[in-house]
């Protein structure tokens, strides 16, 4: 019977039937709905709900004490570097000149010595106006002045002061590391000098010193910093409980002793971090809507507490306002079962509210977190399910009645509905082939809900063209080169079997273009060639205007990624560039194509920036983003603000820089343009950083960002080769290459990449191997800060065979080897420049070396030159200009960034990206 039905009448009885099971199976959905959906369900759901939460706290804790450890850690490890500097510069295993040593009264020092302190300023933090990071100053107490003269010395304080003078590099490099250190300072036994003295940095008046104890000067040797930490006789951090600072407020400090070779006491060196940076810093987690957290040390005593006010303030002031409160006497019991346990959960009783605890200990540290929410937050979550579930059986009962009511009307109506969705997808899929003869691949198919075989198989191979397409484009952008070239040549066969030049030529365009990226230059100028014939070509063939402009932009867009390549780190050949883009602007000016336009001007800023033409490449980008403020294309808008704001901080226009970064960031994450979000925030946060502004939420914001954004499944293998020695202390060149190569592993570096790190002076040392990074970069971070450890001369050679070594064994990844030294190597005993050049071509492997020579004589120059040019992918980046050297390192690991991250136009529309 049903054989001989007509397929109308098909579709008007199937969808009669189909409405009425729908009808059905709603009114049967609300009667199950109301019946399960009872008083002992909601109390099993917002029980399940409470204990979810309960366990959330829970891994809060735990992450949250994760991260402690990791900050706290960092802090003890500045303390072992200063401690680690001292007992070097005492014990004679570093040959320093001594420094100036000045007095704590800038006055009297200049009126004494000659000597003005260098950039005194008036920091706030420090409740000062007489704050100089470039120095350090010495204290002692005034009943020990020899002769009643601060500046009369005897043997053993003049050894004391001139061999301590050289802890200023230390001083400087850890401020500069980490601001959060908000004093870095030396205390001396009595066996070694007995004039009771104290170094302090950044320098200050310390004129608060003078009659501490009321009467008396502070006395450094009797303090409960110096006696905790020079009692301890292993490995550990004497931490000294928050106390008073006259002018920072509460202050946790953390010291060390220093000893000399024969075990005998030299002094003690500590660093203080204010409470403050403890609670803004390490507790800044969100626990809940009046959740906070709390650090307290093994014995119980206060680190820091939102409610920390003073000086020997306990948990039981800071929780309760009280120790003999009832609340607080009966949180006695519960707080010492706390301290003799690693992490458990309680629960106890705040102002007549119950209130959980979850605790958990810190390792390594001695301390334990404590995160307290009140169960009104606990539970929020279980009151807003009993409103939702009486919301929800409104809505269903509602439901019921309009689907019952709809249903005669669509009966009737649906049936002649049916026949025009038939003949739809065939008009839409017409539409679809035009669009894509254009290069257009924003179409969408109709490929859902076809029920004859024709329509599956007809839109199924439109889609299948249109998605190869998309696809390689996609995975372009993601950095998956591999699949991307998998993609676009079978793209391009498919369009030889379907005999569609626009979709050879777009391919030929893409195929070029991940031959560019991967700095393949004479194969992407072979495929870029062949896309400017083809689309000469269907210039050529076109029959209607709209043809003819549509390749015209197929020839402008080749013309733009011509200049693109021209461009490359490999070429630099800014000028020929220019004359592409030109071109192609012109082309695009004629069309009227606002887009292409836009793109052009942007790229051209971009050429001109690399020219050092600052004002005409700003130019470039006004006319750009005047274009795009006409035709509200957002995405191209977010990288021309991005280019902007990165040519403001060069030009140190910081407000302006900030604006363009801010705007980049937004637009980009509204489009989910995460690669480009979390560069433009990373560098927002350094113009923060410049500006002397608070950075560290951007930034958190920009590493949060770039852990999650989409990965590409391409991996590389990093391999750093970082110059450790001696020379590199000068100007700041150790701190920049430490700070490029972390920036790197923060911006560039994705979860599934190799990273490793090689660092050499007369030796050469693996920091840290060539392994996986995962989603966490501050293990690696904190392994490349290990090159800051300086000394000794320069086995360049050695450390870059190790590195080319390291890397060959990499096989499924894109290698890079990023290498800097500052000076001629003379300890290497395993390779010279020739050796090199031979282990590279017998490993027969495409390793893209890039080798930063910082102030190099030209005979060396010319030795580091010719070996990259001998090394096929290699390449050699000067800096040159002394005096700037930090600056120059920065800019030279930008570049390189900007080379693994290069964009390109690709075939079909912006849209697809």
């Amino acid at each position: 019977m049903f054989e001989n039905w007509t397929i109308t009448k098909k579709v008007t009885r199937g969808l009669s039937a189909s409405v009425v099971i729908a009808a059905i199976l709603i009114a049967s959905y609300m009667v199950t709905s109301v019946y399960f959906m009872s008083d002992q369900n909601t109390k099993d759901a917002a029980a399940a709900l409470t204990e979810e939460e309960l366990a959330n706290l829970e891994r809060i804790t735990s992450d949250t004490a994760d991260f402690i450890e990791e900050r706290i850690q960092q802090y003890f490890d500045g303390v072992y570097m200063m401690e680690e500097y001292a007992e070097n510069l005492f014990n004679g295993r570093y040959d320093a000149a001594p420094q100036h040593s000045y007095f704590w009264d800038p006055v009297l020092e200049e009126a004494t010595t000659g000597y003005a302190v260098p950039n005194l300023q008036s920091i706030e933090e420090y409740e000062s106006d007489s704050i100089s990071f470039e120095v350090s100053c010495y204290y002692l107490p005034r009943d020990y002045y020899i002769g009643g003269d601060p500046f009369q010395w005897d043997a053993d304080m003049e050894y004391v002061l001139e061999t301590s003078s050289n802890m200023d590099n230390v001083f400087r490099a850890l401020h500069q590391m980490s601001p959060d250190y908000i004093w870095l300072y030396m205390g001396f036994d009595l066996s070694v000098s007995d004039n009771h003295l104290f170094k302090n940095y950044p320098y200050d008046n310390l004129e608060y010193f003078l009659d501490w104890y009321e009467p008396g000067d502070y006395d450094p040797n009797i303090e409960e910093w110096y006696t905790n930490a020079a009692s301890i006789e292993n490995d550990t951090i004497a931490v000294t409980n928050p106390y008073g600072d006259p002018s920072t407020g509460l202050v946790l400090s953390m010291g060390r002793p220093i000893r000399f070779d024969n075990d005998s006491l030299i002094g003690v060196v500590s660093a203080d971090v204010t409470l403050d940076t403890i609670n803004t810093e390490v507790l800044a987690q969100s626990v809940s809507e009046n959740g906070y957290a709390f650090l307290v040390d093994e014995t119980g005593g206060l680190v820091a507490h939102p409610g920390f006010e003073s000086e020997g303030q306990t948990i039981y002031d800071a929780e309760f306002g009280s120790e003999s409160s009832s609340e607080a006497i009966a949180f006695q019991s519960i707080f010492s079962d706390i301290l003799s346990t690693s992490s458990g959960q309680v629960e106890y009783t705040k102002n007549g509210q119950k209130w959980y605890l979850t605790f958990e200990e810190v390792p390594t540290t001695g301390m334990v977190l404590c995160t307290v929410t009140p169960e009104s937050d606990v539970v929020s979550a279980a009151t807003a399910l009993l409103a939702t579930i009486t919301f929800q059986t409104y809505v269903i009962i509602g439901a019921l009645v309009v689907a019952v009511g709809a249903v005669i009307y669509f009966s009737s109506k649906y049936a002649n509905e049916r026949g025009e969705e038939m003949a739809r997808p065939l008009s839409q899929a017409t539409d679809v082939l035009l669009n894509m003869s254009r290069g257009d691949l924003s179409g969408i198919v109709p490929v859902r809900d076809l029920r004859y075989k024709e329509l599956q198989t007809t839109m199924g191979a439109i889609q299948n063209l249109q998605d190869s397409m998309r696809a390689g484009n996609k995975e372009f952008i993601r950095g998956n080169l591999s699949l991307a070239l998998e993609t676009y040549i079978r793209l391009r066969q498919l369009c030889v079997d379907f005999d569609v030049i626009e979709g050879i030529q777009a391919a030929e365009l893409n195929i070029g273009n991940v031959h560019r990226q991967k700095g393949e230059i004479s194969q992407a100028r072979e495929r870029y060639t062949s896309a400017l014939q083809m689309a000469e070509k269907i210039l050529r063939d076109a029959d209607t205007p709209l043809e003819e402009k549509d390749a015209q932009v197929r020839i402008a867009d080749v013309k733009h990624n011509f200049g693109v390549l021209e461009m490359s780190p490999k070429l630099e050949n800014y000028d020929e560039a220019l004359d592409y883009l030109q071109d192609a602007l012109a082309i695009n000016d004629d069309l009227g194509n606002k887009r292409g336009m836009a793109n052009q001007y942007d790229t051209i800023g971009v050429c001109k920036m690399a020219l050092g033409d600052l004002q005409e490449a700003r130019e470039m980008f006004d006319k750009a983003l005047s274009i795009l403020d006409e035709t509200f294309y957002e995405r191209s808008k977010s990288y021309v603000h991005y280019h902007r704001g990165k040519m403001y901080y060069e030009m140190e226009m910081y407000d302006d820089a900030r604006a363009d970064l801010t705007e980049a960031a937004n637009i980009s994450q509204e489009n989910e343009e995460w690669p480009l979000a979390g560069r433009a925030l990373s560098l927002l946060a350094d113009v923060l950083e410049d500006m002397g502004e608070p950075s560290h939420e951007v930034r958190t914001q920009a590493e949060k960002i770039m852990g999650s954004a989409v990965r590409r499944p391409l991996r590389r293998a990093i391999e750093f080769v970082i110059d450790k020695s001696g020379s590199m202390g000068q100007s700041g060149r150790i701190q920049a290459a430490v700070a490029g190569a972390q920036r790197m592993v923060e911006s560039v570096a994705q979860p599934q990449d190799s990273v490793g790190v090689v660092a050499f002076d007369t030796r050469v040392t693996e920091l840290r191997p060539l392994k996986t990074l995962g989603q966490d970069t501050r293990e690696a971070k904190r392994q490349i800060s290990h090159a800051l450890r300086l000394g000794g001369s320069t086995a360049f050679f050695d450390a870059l065979g190790m590195a080319l070594e390291r890397i060959a064994q990499e096989p499924d990844a894109e290698r890079w080897v990023i290498s800097l030294t500052d000076g001629e190597d003379n300890s290497s005993d395993e390779y010279d420049q020739d050796s090199i050049v031979r282990l590279a071509n017998r490993l027969g492997v495409d390793i893209k070396l890039r080798l930063i020579g910082v102030l190099c004589s030209s005979e060396y120059e010319q030795i580091l030159q010719d070996m990259c040019d001998r090394i096929e992918g290699a390449k050699y980046l000067p800096v040159s200009e002394a005096g700037t050297e930090g600056e120059g390192i920065l800019q030279k690991f930008e570049g390189i960034e900007d080379e693994m991250q290069a964009q390109l136009e690709l075939g079909g529309t912006e849209v697809d990206f």
